[in-house]
């Protein structure tokens, strides 16, 4: 992400991918590297997946995380390590 990116505007839109089933998310790690490119940093993040119906299948927990990945693609941020 660009260097000024603040954490909770990722978060937020991480969130959007799927409001039922993501429990929570939670900042691991901010890196800042020039491996990155110039003003660039990369963050990483812990999502929770809950149902309070059910358990969660794994194709259930991929397809929030595939949607998680589309938003923030779509937003303009590039995924690291997928």
């Amino acid at each position: 992400v660009d260097s000024k990116t603040q954490v909770r505007t990722v978060e937020r839109l991480m969130r959007t991918a799927d409001r039922n089933i993501i429990a929570g998310i939670k900042l691991i790690d901010i890196f800042e590297d020039p491996s990155l490119g110039a003003d660039k940093k990369s963050f990483t993040f812990r999502a929770t997946l809950r149902s309070a119906e059910r358990t969660l299948t794994d194709e259930e927990m991929r397809g929030v995380q595939e949607r998680i990945f589309k938003t923030l693609t779509g937003s303009g941020f590039s995924i690291r390590g997928e």
